[in-house]
């Protein structure tokens, strides 16, 4: 993941509603039934994601001599905290093993991923081990008996020049494991590739980039990354015109366009920074995703919030199972669901564009929203629609009034208890009263 301050040193090559409270239940374990690969009858279809994860970058520690029992311990409170899918990066061949295992162990899916010389395959950045089918061929073999094994981390970054190399390595994992996700990500647009034409963001060199790749490498899933307290001012940053819109705005186009599935990664500490870092500032970045239609969300790290390396729990383990959990409630109700419309109020016309936003004076749902509210508008193949609301603030509530089009019946789901209660038979507006950082979610029939 790009980043360019003291964070860096941390891992050598990196990657990559209101506060919750501290009494939350954990979340539920990864799903039995998406544990084992397709019959071999089915391969022909590919990789076909299952459901919505949380993930994270990096929860396992490297080079430090853990065993198997440490491992294990580690996955399961991640496990514990929510989180359904660890990626196992920047790992030798030994501790990948060892992590391999331990997922296995305690039933929590994962990726794997190795950039060391003997015998790795893994691209990060511009910088990616020799590799041949055989080689290919060979971790497969050692891997894809495993059940709880989601696919390989092929490449981290991938940058312009090397666009065809991760197609050729994606090609000879989707050839030699066909039902498991290869999976390589983009640099977010604050790396070589920028918005450097803000009237006309299809001609700049980060949509011309994002494009190649996505015709190029033909990904399972479309995944990016973008810190955006850590690029844009730490504690002080301002999310209400941010360039992240940009990005994720792109992304979701693009998997819109191809009907590919997207992750997004966020930023979960400070990296570095030495500023105070909030769960608000998790939430917002988490909500939004959803919002934008991403169906999985990766924290870079769980290490800094989960617990570290040596199994002890962080601090912000409550706070982060419980905001999980929430999170979760969401991710799986929508994951099924269509994204159809996307909105920001409060906002310049020309973000509209520049955003890759759709516009409300367009819309046959929504009328109007809160100055400073995303709101994500979903289908799921009949008249119903879900309505998720967001706050971009990440300090302060945001009160006012989602206004509709027409008298609608209009129900809440709550995404602290998972439950949905009815709110009106025939309205045409709703109140807000939306914490900072956090969101909410309307049924319309």
């Amino acid at each position: 993941m790009i980043f360019w301050m003291a964070a860096a040193a941390l891992i050598g090559l990196a990657a990559c509603g209101g506060a919750p409270g501290s009494e939350g239940t954990a979340a539920p374990l990864p799903a039995e039934d998406t544990a084992a690969p397709l019959p071999a009858e089915e391969a022909e279809v590919g990789y076909v994601q299952s459901r919505f994860y949380i993930s994270t970058f990096k929860a396992l520690p490297h080079d430090t001599g853990a065993s198997l029992e440490d491992f294990a311990a580690i996955a399961a409170l991640n496990r514990e905290a929510g989180i359904d899918l660890i990626e196992n990066a920047i790992m030798n061949r030994s501790d990948m093993r060892l992590a391999a295992q331990a997922c296995e162990q305690e039933g929590v899916r994962f990726l794997v991923q190795n950039i060391t010389p003997d015998g790795g395959f893994s691209g990060m950045g511009e910088r990616c081990p020799e590799f041949t089918e055989e080689t290919v061929r060979s971790v497969a073999a050692e891997m894809k008996d495993y059940a709880y094994l989601e696919g390989y981390y092929t490449w981290d970054e991938v940058r312009k020049n090397d666009l065809e190399t991760c197609a050729a390595l994606n090609g000879y994992f989707k050839e030699a494991d066909p039902t498991r996700l290869a999976f390589s990500i983009l640099l977010p647009s604050y790396g070589p590739y920028g918005w450097d034409d803000a009237w006309d963001p299809e001609k700049s060199t980060y949509a011309k980039y994002v494009k190649a790749y996505v015709e190029t490498v033909d990904p399972d899933v479309i995944g990016f990354d973008y810190y955006p307290f850590q690029i844009h001012g730490g504690d002080g940053a301002n999310l209400l015109n941010c360039d992240i819109w940009k990005d994720m705005g792109l992304m979701r186009r693009e998997a819109m366009r191809t009907g590919k599935p997207f992750w997004f990664y966020f930023q979960a500490y400070d990296m570095g920074g030495g500023y105070t870092f909030t769960s608000e500032m998790r939430s917002v970045q988490m909500y939004a995703a959803l919002a934008y239609g991403a169906k999985a969300l990766s924290y870079y790290t769980t290490m800094e919030v989960v617990c570290d390396g040596a199994g002890n729990k962080k601090e912000t383990f409550d706070e982060i199972r419980e905001l999980n959990r929430r999170v979760h409630n969401l991710g799986d109700l929508l994951f099924d669901k269509s994204t159809e419309e996307l909105y920001h109020f409060g906002i310049r016309k020309t973000n509209r564009t520049a955003y890759f936003l759709d516009d409300p004076e367009g819309s046959a749902l929504i009328s109007d929203a809160p100055s400073g509210s995303i709101v994500g508008v979903f289908g799921d193949g009949t008249e119903r629609k879900y309505v998720l609301v967001v706050n971009k603030s990440y300090t302060d509530a945001m009160t006012g009034t989602l206004v509709f089009r027409s008298a609608r019946k209009i129900s809440r789901y709550d995404h602290v208890t998972g439950l949905t209660a009815p709110l009106a038979d025939a309205a045409d507006s709703v109140p807000l009263d939306v914490p900072a950082g956090d969101c909410a979610l309307f049924i319309v029939g």
